[in-house]
C-alpha cells in the first residue's frame, strides 16, 4: 500500500474562504514552495475560475494560462474541477464547447479533470469524458477518473453511489472521486462507502473530498482514511496550507498529517503522507497576507450563523461567494427592513433548507447550490411582498424541474413540478439530449464575435462567448477593445499603510497606528492571531464534530464528561485531537499578546509610549478579530492590561504565558 497523498486544492480555498477574489499572480506568489511541499497534485483550475473572473473583469483565459502554466513543465500536475456539462459555467453545454474547452486547458497544461454531477447522474458527465478522450487522442496527457457526489441527503446511499460508479466505468478512466461540496456527511457513511468501493472497484485510487464549513471534515477524513486503511486501498485526500484552510474550505494538511501520524493504529501511521510541513511553513507568511487583505470576502465565523448554515447544509464555497452576489443581501436586508446582514443571511439560510425539501433534496453543489441559494433569496424577498409560496419560480428552478439538468429526484414536490412543466408550455418532463446531440453553439458564437467587432475570434475566447452566452460574448469583446475594468486589488486597512511615501519610524518619535501594527508584525502575524482567536471561538462552541450531531458536537460532550465511555474509539482520538489543537490555539494566541512588549520595544518604542500605545494596539487587534469572528473580542481575544505590558517592558520583556500570568483570557475554557 502506497502512503496516503495529500492534493493541495488551493482553488477551492481560494474560491471558498477569498470569493475568487485575488488575481492569478497573487494565488501564486502565495505558493512558491507548493512544489517542495510534497503534495501529490494541485488543483489549480476549474469551479468558478472562469465564470467569476469574467465576472470580475479580468483575462479568464490569460489568468488560466498562468495557474496552469506554473505546474505544466514540473512539480505536482495540475488538476480542474468541472461540473459535468456545465463545464465552468452554469448552463449545459453542447459537445463542441465541451471539447473546445478541455483541449484549450489541456494545451495550458491541465492534466486531470474531476467531473462531477450533483445528482450523479452519468449523463451529464459524458460529455467531458469525451472530451478527454479527444484530446488525449490529439497527444494531451489528460485523464478523467469517476466521480460521485455525497452528502447528507435522502437520495444519497452506499449503493446507489455504486451504481452511479458503475454507470461511468465504461466512458472514466481509473480512480475514484467522492466528492463533499457541502461538508455535511454521516462519518459512518463515509467508512461504508470507502470500504464497498474498495471492494467493488479493486485496485483503484480513491480520493476524498470535504469542506469544513460544518465541523465535520476532520471526522469525514478520518473515517475515510481508517476504511481505506482496513480494505488496502490507496487513499488521497484534499486539503490546503493552515493558513488557507478552515473558514469555509477545506481542513489543514498540517491537521490531518497530525491525525495521521499519532492514530492510535499502527497500520494507520504507517500510510502517513510524504508531506514536509517545514517547507510549506515557508509559504505561511505570504498566505496569511493575502487571505488578510482579501478578509472582507470571507464569511465571519458566529454560532447562531454557522447553526443556520448547518441545518441549511449551504455548500463551503457558497457561504462565502453570497457576499460576492451584486445586490444579494442588500435586496435581502431592505426586504426585511434590518440593517442585520447576519440576520438577512440567517434568513436565507432558513428559507434554502425550505425550498431544498420542496425541491426534493438536490445536493449542495452547484449548479444547484446556486439555484437553491437564487430561489430561496427570491422567496424571501417575495413573500415579504404578499406573494405566495413559489408563486414566482425563477428560470434556473423550472429548467431543473423539467429535467433540464438531469434526472429530478423522485422526492421533488409533485405539484410544483407539474406547475414547472406547464409554465414551460412543454407536456412532460424533458427527454434527456446527450451534449453530442444538443446543436453546436461554438459557429454561432464565432459569428456574433464578428459581427460585434472581433475579426479573428481564437478559439478560447469562442469558448468563452458559447459557454457564458450573453454575458460571456459581451465580455470578450470588452476584453478585446480594451474597455474592461478589472477588478482592483483592495486596499489594507489605514493602519497598514504608512503615513506617506518612504516612511520610516525614528526612535523617540510618536508613533503612528501604522507604526504599533508593523511592530505587531503587520499584515501576517495579525491574521494569524485572528485566525488563532477564531479558532478558540470554534472549540468554544463545539463546532468540531465527530459525527452529525445537532445537539452539539462530541467535543461538547467530552467537556462535559472526560470519561468517553459513551463515544465511540474514532470520536475519543477525535475528542483528544479536537483538545490538543484548542490548546495550540490558544498557546498561539497567548504567545502572540505576551510578546507585545517586546515587539513594542524591538521597534524602537519607550516605555512610556508602550504603555500608551496600548489603546492603539487594542483597537487593531479587535478590528483584526472580528473581521474573523463575529463579537470574538468580547469572549477570546486576550485581555490586555496597559500596565502589566509596561511592567513586562521594563523587566527585560520576560512575560510568562498569558493563559497562566500576568494576562489572562477573559473566557477561557
Amino acid at each position: 500500500m502506497q502512503p496516503i497523498k495529500f492534493n493541495n486544492v488551493f482553488r477551492d480555498g481560494v474560491q471558498s474562504n477569498l470569493g475568487t477574489n485575488p488575481t492569478a499572480n497573487e494565488m501564486l506568489a502565495m505558493l512558491p514552495n507548493i512544489k517542495e511541499a510534497g503534495y501529490d497534485s494541485v488543483q489549480a483550475a476549474g469551479g468558478t475560475f472562469m465564470a467569476l473572473f469574467v465576472d470580475k473583469g479580468r483575462d479568464e483565459w490569460a489568468q488560466n494560462t498562468t495557474l496552469l502554466g506554473a505546474f505544466k513543465e514540473d512539480g505536482p500536475p495540475a488538476t480542474a474541477l468541472f461540473r459535468g456539462d456545465c463545464v465552468m459555467g452554469y448552463d449545459r453545454n453542447p459537445q463542441d464547447v465541451i471539447d473546445a474547452i478541455v483541449l484549450e486547458m489541456a494545451q495550458r497544461g491541465l492534466k486531470e479533470i474531476t467531473n462531477f454531477h450533483g445528482l450523479n447522474d452519468e449523463r451529464m458527465q459524458e460529455g467531458v469524458f469525451k472530451a478527454v478522450k479527444n484530446a488525449r487522442a490529439q497527444g494531451h496527457d489528460i485523464i478523467a477518473p469517476k466521480v460521485i457526489c455525497v452528502e447528507y441527503n435522502p437520495n444519497i446511499t452506499v449503493e446507489s453511489c455504486l451504481e452511479a460508479l458503475e454507470r461511468q466505468a465504461p466512458m472514466a478512466d481509473s480512480g475514484i472521486y467522492i466528492k463533499n461540496a457541502n461538508g455535511k456527511a454521516e462519518p459512518d457513511m463515509i467508512y461504508a462507502l470507502v470500504g464497498a468501493i474498495a471492494e467493488r472497484f479493486e485496485g483503484e485510487e480513491i480520493t476524498l473530498h470535504s469542506h469544513n464549513n460544518h465541523g465535520l471534515a476532520y471526522a469525514i477524513y478520518l473515517a475515510g482514511i481508517e476504511a481505506a486503511v482496513e480494505a488496502g486501498a490507496d487513499l488521497a485526500l484534499d486539503v490546503l496550507p493552515a493558513p488557507l484552510a478552515e473558514g469555509t474550505a477545506q481542513p489543514s494538511a498540517a491537521r490531518i498529517y497530525d491525525m495521521i501520524a499519532n492514530h492510535p493504529s499502527e497500520a494507520v501511521r504507517k500510510r502517513a503522507p510524504q508531506y514536509k510541513p517545514e517547507n510549506e511553513e515557508q509559504d505561511y507568511k505570504a498566505i496569511y497576507e493575502l487571505r488578510f487583505r482579501y478578509r472582507n470576502a470571507e464569511t465571519r465565523y458566529s454560532k447562531r450563523l454557522y447553526d443556520a448554515l448547518y441545518k441549511a447544509g449551504m455548500a463551503g464555497g457558497a457561504t462565502s461567494t453570497v457576499k460576492g452576489i451584486n445586490g444579494m443581501l442588500p435586496n435581502l436586508m431592505a426586504a426585511l427592513k434590518t440593517d442585520d446582514e447576519e440576520g438577512a443571511f440567517i434568513a436565507l439560510c432558513e428559507m434554502e433548507d425550505e425550498v431544498k425539501a420542496h425541491l426534493g433534496h438536490p445536493v449542495s453543489v452547484t449548479p444547484y447550490q446556486k439555484m437553491l441559494t437564487e430561489a430561496a433569496a427570491f422567496e424571501v424577498i417575495y413573500r415579504n411582498l404578499g406573494k405566495e409560496p413559489y408563486e414566482n419560480m425563477t428560470a434556473a428552478v423550472k429548467n431543473y424541474l423539467t429535467g433540464g439538468l438531469g434526472a429530478v429526484p423522485k422526492t421533488a414536490d409533485s405539484k410544483l413540478k407539474a406547475r414547472a412543466i406547464m409554465e414551460s408550455e412543454l407536456e412532460k418532463e424533458k427527454d434527456f439530449i446527450a451534449a453530442a446531440d444538443l446543436p453546436p453553439l461554438m459557429a454561432a458564437s464565432e459569428k456574433a464575435l464578428k459581427k460585434a467587432g472581433y475579426a479573428n475570434p481564437k478559439r478560447s475566447d469562442i469558448a468563452t462567448a458559447a459557454m457564458l452566452g450573453k454575458k460571456g460574448l459581451e465580455h470578450v469583446i470588452a476584453r478585446v477593445k480594451g474597455v474592461n475594468k478589472p477588478q482592483e486589488t483592495p486596499s489594507l486597512p489605514d493602519y497598514l499603510k504608512p503615513p506617506h511615501e518612504g516612511y520610516s519610524y525614528k526612535c523617540g518619535k510618536s508613533a503612528y497606528p501604522y507604526d504599533i501594527a508593523k511592530a505587531l508584525g503587520g499584515a501576517s502575524a495579525l491574521e494569524r492571531f485572528a485566525q488563532a482567536v477564531c479558532e478558540m471561538e470554534k472549540f468554544s462552541d463545539g463546532f468540531y464534530k465527530a459525527g452529525l450531531d445537532d445537539c452539539g458536537a462530541c467535543y461538547t460532550r467530552m467537556r462535559k464528561d472526560d470519561e468517553f465511555q459513551v463515544i465511540s474509539a474514532r470520536e475519543k482520538y477525535l475528542c483528544t485531537l479536537y483538545k490538543s489543537w484548542m490548546r495550540q490555539a490558544h498557546e498561539e494566541a497567548g504567545d502572540f499578546v505576551a510578546e507585545i512588549p517586546a515587539k513594542l520595544k524591538a521597534y524602537g518604542l519607550s516605555a512610556v509610549q508602550a504603555t500608551g500605545s496600548m489603546k492603539q494596539v487594542q483597537e487593531i487587534l479587535y478590528d483584526v478579530v472580528d473581521a474573523k469572528a463575529k463579537n470574538a473580542s468580547l469572549r477570546s481575544l486576550p485581555a490586555l492590561d496597559a500596565a502589566k505590558i509596561s511592567k513586562a517592558y521594563n523587566e527585560a520583556v520576560n512575560v510568562q504565558s498569558p493563559c497562566e500570568a500576568p494576562i489572562r483570557f477573559s473566557g477561557q475554557l
